[in-house]
């Protein structure tokens, strides 16, 4: 059995914790598409993410693909 141990899910439509808490210490996420997103944090882009951090189809797909039996 091959296990991912390191693995991050994002919600879909990740909620603004900043306007939710105040303060820009909270990292927010923004679509340009129905399958990207582009996570900024402070103000400062972080990283570019696509469907694999939320689609669970998309993630089962890769696992297999990578021969990966659970994450």
């Amino acid at each position: 059995m091959r296990v991912d141990f390191h693995t991050h899910f994002i919600a879909s439509q990740f909620p603004d914790m900043g306007e939710k808490y105040g303060g820009e210490g909270w990292p927010t996420l923004v679509h340009d598409g129905p399958c990207d997103a582009d996570i900024y944090h402070a103000g400062k882009h972080y990283r570019r993410i696509d469907e694999r951090s939320w689609d669970p189809q998309r993630r089962l797909r890769d696992m297999d693909a990578e021969g990966i039996d659970v994450q």
